[in-house]
């Protein structure tokens, strides 16, 4: 379950420490004046931010130089507490790695608290109710999903179509609305039509939350930097936003008054090969069968992939067994496959597919799936444990009555 700070919920914490009378003393500025008629400003810096090196492909395992951003507020009377959140692209920048308070921030001379720090990534999917048009998905419902969970209904309140194709697809943004006031932004990895009037998005989304309130000491005003972010290298070529989420991001006085804000976003360009991620599926019927029959494995690569091969590779159910490829096969033009196994030896195998990407997307392996392959004679849903017990208990059997007749004739 997702952590999220609602602004309800950060005033009733503030003001609760606030009851505390004797513990807190804030103290205004001595020569606080009314606030200017500009309003403050949190900003990223720097606002353009360049990675990576032409030609050069990048992955989790082969990241680019790692960066820092700073936020800075500017143009801000009795700031008494603050929270930020900003959104990124996980498929390009990976996760944050660290978020503190550098040195010489607004609240280092206070005695202060960490009011919230997280790091989030989030994967989704997501099935639109009946009806959607791709030209105007805005105010479309969708079901959010998620396995052994309650369905959770989102509402698409923003769209950025990045391909500028005209239409909801592949890589654009989303921007879904959570109950009354929650908002979150959301990359499209894979947009599939489900043929019922129904479409289903696999997304993902990434973003840092971080904030801080006085406990004593005299409230801040005019410019300074609120915090440090540091990314650990981009993992992709291409290009994300440092965006903040206005609706969880705030400036409060000390009467816990909300300030009005504007914000400076900031962009991170990667330099390099970019390719958009996959998926690969595998499936396998029957997992159980005697040696000698059928299994049916199938499977498909999303975005689809037509006439590419893939690799099926399959490894005893041992500590240390090597995998070994089972046959390569080629998709049909719905991206799918099959291949029908022949079983020719007994046991349990583990299965599992590959493809091996191409100029346009990165490489895939699926999950992997057990089979069990049973000698002729064995119910493939018994156990072979079973039978040897029995077999044994029968030789046992029929010894002590071979042995009973001896003695009895004797």
């Amino acid at each position: 379950m997702q952590k999220h700070i609602t602004q309800m919920g950060f005033l009733i914490t503030l003001t609760m420490m606030l009851a505390l009378a004797n513990l807190i003393v804030i103290i205004p500025p001595a020569n606080t004046q009314a606030q200017s008629q500009n309003p403050a400003k949190i900003t990223i810096t720097p606002e353009h931010i360049e990675v990576g090196q032409e030609g050069v492909e990048y992955t989790v395992e082969n990241r680019t130089e790692p960066f820092t951003i700073t936020v800075e507020v500017s143009n801000v009377t009795d700031l008494f507490a603050w929270q930020v959140t900003i959104w990124y692209l996980h498929s390009i920048l990976g996760n944050a790695s660290k978020v503190s308070y550098p040195e010489g921030h607004v609240f280092q001379n206070n005695d202060f608290t960490n009011l919230t720090v997280m790091i989030e990534y989030i994967s989704a999917k997501l099935i639109s109710q009946s009806g959607l048009n791709l030209t105007n998905p805005l105010g479309s419902v969708w079901d959010y999903i998620v396995e052994g969970a309650p369905k959770t209904t989102y509402k698409l309140v923003g769209w950025i179509d990045r391909d500028y194709n005209g239409e909801l697809s592949q890589k654009d943004i989303v921007e879904f609305l959570i109950g009354k006031e929650r908002k979150q932004f959301y990359e499209i990895l894979i947009l599939k039509d489900l043929g019922d009037g129904r479409f289903e998005i696999k997304a993902e989304s990434a973003y840092v939350q971080y904030g801080a309130a006085i406990l004593s000491g005299s409230t801040f005003s005019g410019d300074g930097t609120l915090c440090k972010i540091e990314f650990e290298g981009a993992i992709r070529a291409g290009q994300s936003p440092l965006n903040f989420t206005k609706a969880e991001t705030y400036l409060l006085n000390s009467t816990l008054g909300e300030m009005p804000y504007e914000v400076g976003n900031a962009t991170v360009i990667v330099h390099g090969i970019g390719r958009d991620p996959s998926t690969i599926t595998i499936n396998a019927d029957p997992e159980r069968v005697t040696i000698g029959k059928n299994i049916t494995i199938s499977g498909e690569i999303e975005p689809t992939k037509r006439d590419v091969p893939v690799e099926i590779l399959y490894r005893r159910n041992e500590t240390g067994a090597e995998w070994k490829t089972l046959a390569t096969v080629t998709t049909g033009t719905d991206g799918k496959y099959t291949y029908v196994w022949t079983t020719n030896q007994t046991g349990e195998f583990k299965l599992k597919s590959k493809w091996a990407g191409d100029a346009v997307n990165l490489p895939a392996e699926s999950k992997e799936i057990l089979v069990r392959i049973t000698a002729e004679g064995i119910a493939p849903g018994m156990d072979i444990k079973l039978y040897i017990i029995a077999a044994v208990i029968a030789v046992i059997i029929i010894a002590g009555i071979v042995l009973y007749l001896k003695k009895f004739r004797s």
